[in-house]
């Protein structure tokens, strides 16, 4: 039987070669040999690796491996051919997990790249046979050195190519130190702590060595957040050992930031080469050069982004949160549904995320709930929902996914501007809005449309609130129109989320009538019958032509024409 404490084959391969370099060989030894499987193994130390099978499943080659060390003994033979019917029990058992059964067991163990590497050649048949003659043993041995002339080779191939690779990163270290604005170099131990740093980078970083000493690179020298999601590495080699965060091979004119104590930023360029350490262990060497001044007021700070990705699937409130974005002083991408936002969200960088809890495709809490899963390799993204629904549910499904904060449409920038302020600096603090008019309390659909673009004028500038009136107008009679068609249909989804797009829009400019109209139309499109729904949408057609007139007085005022109005004729 094989021994309980047999090695456990838990290590990499060491060798990584192509399936076909080796399938060839073992159908020809197996053919030579009159047998019906092979399997080649390969040994080092006292672990064993399967590099290729004939005839033999991946799991009994496996099992085979287990077995492998009993047979051979302490002192492994280099050539073992045996009936494995009237040998060891450990013989009989490798045999049947090659062979089903045992019968005869041929092994040849052979050196490759180096003393303490072997490759093993074993090849298995259900019934015993005779011994190999010598001109099938002669053609066996050639088998065998020809497995190991490729297992060399691309041994070979693999150190050539890392050898060309650490000379490539001296050339560029011997680059990066001999530039006009070189300011000096640091040396780094393999988990990227400071271990010294030359006399010019004190100098001009104007530190104290023991400030900086036994601390990781990274908090020291800001990163780009994009760099650090995108090459970021895993754990270090010893067990026990501080994660690698940064991967120095591909840091090469990387950028990075510097905070003075004079409350200034050096932008730095950062470019490294291993380096051999003085107690004998691996590093690495960064060469450190640029140090470009700049006011701190007119930089965010290191590793803090300035882009809100926006989630919105109607254009007239992509413009609204879009527009107060932009006069927070932040920058923004806007995406029309759940799977742009994923998409956004897992190749770019943001400061926050503005999710809007329904849309096309794929809505906002399971957008929200993909992102959080992905969270390891993009790391923790701020998510707002932003929602027509303030129900205790909605709030609790949405914190449930797993969003930061809660925001409930219309958003005001005065809100908006306090939540962003938690991962983005905002550049400006928004005015109270002008007191609007006295309203006409005969006139409530007036009065809610004035009180909302005085809203937006507060929170806008002046042509971005003229351009979503339009687009308001525009967009709402294509949807009305497309609701009509949509009655007709037993589909109900389409209609519904047609009905919800218009709803999502009448916030924004206070059409409050219109926008209960629209969620009465919502709910139907569940459950009402198709009268309800015809009569239903005739009101939302009606309520919209009632305010068409009262926004183009807007425009009219403002001195820009609505997006729908048919351009004046020579005539006219």
């Amino acid at each position: 039987m094989p021994s309980v404490d047999a090695p456990l084959r838990t290590r990499s391969l060491p060798y990584a070669l192509p399936p076909d370099a080796l399938e060839g060989l073992l159908r020809l030894a197996a053919h030579v040999a009159l047998t019906e499987t092979a399997v080649l193994f390969l040994q080092r130390g006292s672990n064993y690796w399967v590099l290729s099978t004939s005839g033999v499943s991946a799991a009994d080659a496996h099992m085979a491996a287990l077995l492998l060390p009993d047979v051979l003994g302490p002192e492994a033979n280099d050539y073992l051919c045996l009936d494995a019917t009237a040998g060891t029990e450990a013989a009989g058992l490798l045999a049947s997990a090659m062979a089903t059964r045992p019968g005869f067991l041929f092994l040849h163990r052979f050196v490759v790249d180096g003393e303490d590497c072997y490759a093993i050649l074993a090849l298995a048949h259900p019934v015993a046979k005779p011994l190999p003659s010598e001109e099938t043993a002669s053609l066996l041995s050639e088998i065998s050195r020809q497995v190991a002339l490729r297992i060399e080779a691309r041994a070979e191939k693999r150190e050539l190519e890392a050898s060309r690779e650490r000379r490539a990163l001296r050339d560029r270290f011997l680059v990066a130190i001999c530039r006009e604005n070189a300011i000096g170099q640091c040396l780094l131990d393999s988990a990227g702590k400071i271990l010294s740093l030359s006399d010019g980078l004190v100098q001009v970083l104007e530190i104290d060595r023991r400030e900086v000493e036994f601390q990781p690179f990274e908090q020291i020298f800001a990163f780009a957040s994009a760099f650090r999601d995108e090459q970021t590495g895993t754990a270090g080699e010893a067990e026990g050992a501080e994660p690698v965060r940064i991967p120095w091979e591909r840091v090469f004119d990387t950028a990075c930031l510097f905070r003075k104590h004079t409350n200034e930023l050096l932008r730095l360029e950062a470019t490294a080469a291993p380096a051999r350490l003085i107690d004998g262990t691996d590093g690495w060497c960064v060469a450190i050069s640029g140090g470009e001044a700049r006011e701190l007021s007119l930089l965010p700070a290191p590793r803090r982004l300035q882009k809100i990705l926006i989630a919105e699937d109607h254009p007239v409130n992509q413009r609204v949160i879009q527009g107060m974005v932009e006069k927070l002083g932040l920058s923004a991408d806007v995406v029309s549904n759940g799977l742009e936002a994923v998409h956004a969200a897992c190749h770019g960088s943001y400061a926050a995320i503005l999710m809007d809890c329904q849309m096309p495709d794929m809505d906002g809490i399971e957008a929200t709930r993909f992102i959080r899963g992905t969270e390891d390799r993009i790391g923790r993204v701020p998510i707002v929902a932003v929602t027509a629904f303030g129900h205790e549910e909605d709030r609790a499904r949405c914190f449930e996914a797993g969003v930061d904060e809660f925001m409930v449409k219309p958003i005001r920038i005065e809100a908006l501007a306090q939540v962003l302020a938690q991962w983005a600096p905002v550049a400006m603090k928004p005015e109270s809005p002008a007191s609007p008019a006295a309203p006409d309390p005969r006139d409530h659909t007036r009065r809610d449309l004035e009180q909302a673009i005085n809203r937006l004028s507060a929170d806008l500038d002046a042509e971005l609130v003229h351009e979503v009136v339009a687009l308001f107008l525009e967009d709402t009679r294509v949807r009305i129109d497309e609701i009509r068609k949509l009655s007709t249909t037993v589909e109900r989804s389409q209609l519904r989320n047609a009905a919800h797009r218009i709803k999502g829009s009448c916030g924004s400019l206070g059409a409050v009538t219109l926008m209960n109209a629209c969620e009465r139309l919502e709910n139907l499109a569940q459950n009402g019958s198709r009268e309800e729904v015809e009569v239903t949408i005739d009101q939302v057609a009606e309520l919209f032509d009632g305010i068409v007139p009262l926004l183009r007085e807007f425009l009219d005022a403002s001195g820009v024409r609505a997006m729908d109005a048919p351009p004046p004729t020579d005539e006219g």
